[in-house]
């Protein structure tokens, strides 16, 4: 019953998601790790960005629209969107991620504001975690390995 995609979640938030699925185990990639990048929407406003792990810490948010705006502990959850026709969010909306820990704006106004975000969970303490599967119309139709 498990296969790749599927988010990997505690009581608090977002761990990770599985990327590899044999017949006696499942390889998760958290959120921290340097290869992570996940669709999100922020607090209120719902605007879109993309989420990168760092290796450990603090996660970097990438905005979709440099005009955005972000403030300090504006909520950050998973978000399905799609940009020029490919769809971008793979894992169910609305899992919480974590919230905004730092934007400093951009001194040459070219470019957004680089922008934070603390996870919602402490990895340090995790012991259990849960798979999630997407519903029907989240992509749940998919199979092992789909």
């Amino acid at each position: 019953g498990v296969f790749e995609d599927m988010a990997v979640i505690t009581g608090e938030g977002l761990v990770g998601q599985v990327i590899r699925v044999t017949d006696s185990a499942s390889t998760v990639r958290l959120i921290l790790d340097h290869g992570s990048s996940i669709a999100v929407r922020l607090g209120a406003s719902r605007t879109l960005a993309t989420l990168h792990g760092q290796g450990e810490g603090e996660l970097r948010l990438t905005l979709i629209d440099d005009d955005a705006q972000v403030e300090l502990d504006d909520s950050v959850v998973t978000a399905a969107f799609r940009v020029d026709g490919i769809e971008e969010g793979i894992l169910p909306p609305d899992i919480p991620v974590g919230v905004v820990s730092q934007v400093i704006p951009d001194p040459t106004g070219i470019s957004g504001p680089q922008v934070f975000v603390r996870p919602a969970i402490d990895f340090s303490t995790v012991e259990f975690v849960s798979l999630v599967r997407p519903t029907a119309e989240e992509g749940g139709d998919r199979g092992p390995g789909e």
